[in-house]
């Protein structure tokens, strides 16, 4: 679940809406929140993403990837991509 940290609304954050659909209802973050969480996935250095990465906690997080050699840098290029398109 969401904290008070901006980045941990990245997945499941912001304000619910709608009705639950099986994975949780609908959320939505405002113009405002949407900018500084961009803000703060660009700051995302590879040596920081490095210092919290540990694949034994996300065995069962979509794609199944976490056990192979490559996994962080699919994950540094899944950041990257993300950055592009916000």
């Amino acid at each position: 679940m969401p904290t008070d940290d901006l980045l941990s609304n990245v997945i499941k954050g912001g304000t619910e809406i709608g009705e639950d659909l099986d994975y949780g209802p609908a959320r939505y973050l405002k113009p405002e929140e949407v900018i500084a969480l961009a803000e703060e996935l660009r700051n995302i250095t590879q040596e920081d993403l490095s210092s919290q990465f540990s694949p034994g906690d996300v065995v069962d997080v979509y794609p199944s990837i976490w056990d192979e050699d490559d996994a962080f840098d699919c994950l540094w290029d899944f950041l990257l991509s993300f950055r592009i398109f916000s």
